[in-house]
C-alpha cells in the first residue's frame, strides 16, 4: 500500500502545481493586451506609462528607457513594435518577443527583443530583457 500511496501523492502534488487551462489562456489573453499597451505606450514616446507597467527597479522613467534602448538601432526613429511569439516558462512567467521597426533616412531596419513578463497582483509586469 505505502508504495502505491508515496507516488500517488508525488502525482498530486505536481498536479496541484499548474493552473486550470481556461485560467492559463485567459492569462495568456492579458499577457497580449498587456505587451500590445507597452508596445503602444513606447512607440508613442511614453516612457512613464511602460515604465508603470514594469517593477520599478530602475530610477525612473528615463533610465529605463535608456536601458531599453541599449540595444536598438542607433540614430533611427522608432515607428512601430509588434509581438512575434509568446512562450510559457513557468504558470507565472512568460517570454514575448517583439520586433521593432526604425527608420533611417530612408533606410528601413528591424530589432527583436525578448522580455520576460511575471504575473503578480492579477497582472503582468515587465521583468526585463531575456536571451531569446
Amino acid at each position: 500500500m505505502k508504495r502505491f500511496l508515496i507516488p500517488m501523492t508525488v502525482i498530486g502534488l505536481l498536479a496541484g502545481c499548474s493552473i486550470p487551462p481556461e485560467k492559463k489562456s485567459a492569462r495568456e489573453q492579458s499577457l497580449k493586451v498587456t505587451a500590445d499597451d507597452f508596445i503602444q505606450h513606447i512607440t508613442q514616446d511614453d516612457w512613464a506609462g511602460a515604465y508603470g507597467m514594469t517593477e520599478a527597479g530602475l530610477d525612473g522613467p528615463e533610465e529605463f528607457k535608456e536601458s531599453l534602448k541599449r540595444t536598438w538601432v542607433n540614430d533611427a526613429v522608432l515607428t512601430g513594435g509588434v509581438i512575434s511569439s509568446m512562450a510559457w516558462v513557468s504558470d507565472d512567467t512568460a517570454k514575448v518577443k517583439v520586433n521593432w521597426s526604425f527608420q533611417s533616412g530612408t533606410v528601413p531596419s528591424y530589432s527583436s527583443e525578448t522580455y520576460a513578463w511575471a504575473w503578480k497582483n492579477k497582472t503582468w509586469i515587465y521583468k526585463g530583457r531575456v536571451l531569446r
